[in-house]
């Protein structure tokens, strides 16, 4: 019974283990075999915003690494060509960017 145990645990930790590693891959092989620049600084200067208007360059660092790891980064190019300046649900920092713009219309 107790190796029954013990194996189904080994048996759990390894499963969490190949789960772990092949996220970290899968990640790291997306941003590494992508050259294009990323969308969210053209993004960013659509809304109005400069990076350096920004007081909180952690949140600005976790937004860019959002964009970084981004899989579909075609909804972000067809959105700017559009001209468009609202409505972006397909991005992943769509709060980031209105929580930005928020603050600097307070600071106006």
């Amino acid at each position: 019974m107790d190796t029954i145990v013990i194996t189904l645990v080994i048996v759990a930790w390894l499963t969490i283990v190949v789960m772990v590693s092949w996220c970290g891959a899968v990640g790291w092989r997306r941003i590494m075999q992508d050259d294009a620049p990323l969308p969210f600084f053209s993004m960013l200067r659509r809304q109005g915003l400069a990076p350096e208007d920004l007081k909180e360059t952690s949140r600005l660092a976790i937004a860019v690494r959002h964009c970084a790891m981004c899989g579909d980064k075609n909804p972000c190019g067809m959105w700017l060509v559009s001209g468009e300046r609202e409505g972006r649900p397909f991005c992943t920092n769509a709060r980031f960017f209105d929580v930005a713009k928020r603050a600097r219309s307070q600071l106006t």
